[in-house]
């Protein structure tokens, strides 16, 4: 599988590799999980891609309840320039990403 540099010099979180993925690859639809997550269900990106079509959202985690799991999530091409907004204003936490 191919590897892509972040698009900022400086690493600052899992916001930096969303936005290099938009970069660098095409469609439209991109799903991020932290590498050392155990455990994931085979149906992980259907469940997800029904829910934002559901809901209509551009963005959605994994929640168990009561906590957002933000690194968990599918998030479609058309959130490119909020998230290099977001990022661009040093803000790098991906929950306050998803839910603004």
């Amino acid at each position: 599988y191919p590897v892509f540099s972040d698009s900022w010099p400086d690493f600052r979180g899992p916001l930096a590799g969303f936005y290099s993925a938009l970069q660098h690859c095409p469609g439209d639809w991109f799903c991020a999980v932290p590498c050392d997550t155990p455990f994931l269900p085979d149906d992980l990106v259907p469940r997800l891609m029904k829910q934002a079509n559901h809901d209509r959202v551009p963005v959605v985690s994994v929640t168990d309840g009561q906590h957002l799991h933000g690194t968990i999530c599918l998030f479609h091409r058309s959130c490119e320039s909020s998230l290099r907004d977001f990022y661009t204003q040093e803000k790098y936490r991906v929950r306050e990403w998803i839910t603004s």
